[in-house]
């Protein structure tokens, strides 16, 4: 296992990874592990090695989950939010009554991948319970 973690690589078929590294379609340069490692170094998270005699699996947990996560805007909440979701609830906490458009304004401040589609889908998907829209479809806004 101290070997692999150095970058010492072994291949179960070398004539392959020789054919698949002149078609450009893999790096044969033994730096996949470091690199992994690299990656997980600013993170809780941690790669898991379980070696054996002849091999060895790595599991690689997902740096882009978070636990669901409750914040102080609402109730408790039951559902898994993304942090933009809750963005968007606290937009609308703090600019009640304000339309996508407007709301857009606010959160792309925050977040510059902001667009109107993301806001209402974020609305249909996982808010609607928390939100309402009311007045009509022009003049209208979101209340929390």
């Amino acid at each position: 296992m101290e070997q692999i973690l150095a970058g010492v690589q072994t291949y179960r078929n070398p004539r392959l990874v020789n054919i698949l590294s002149k078609l450009h379609y893999i790096e044969n340069f033994g730096t996949g592990i470091p690199r992994i490692l690299k990656a997980y170094e600013r993170t809780d998270k941690k790669p898991i090695f379980d070696p054996s005699e002849n091999f060895f699996i790595l599991k690689l947990p997902n740096m882009n989950y978070s636990d669901p996560i409750t914040d102080p805007i609402t109730d408790p909440i039951t559902d898994a939010l993304s942090d933009f979701d809750l963005l968007v609830m606290r937009t609308i906490k703090n600019n009640q009554g304000l339309n996508v458009p407007k709301l857009l304004e606010i959160i792309i401040e925050e977040d510059s991948n902001a667009t109107i589609d993301k806001i209402k889908n974020s609305l249909k998907r996982h808010l609607e319970k928390y939100c309402e829209f009311r007045g009509s479809r022009s003049t209208g806004g979101i209340l929390y």
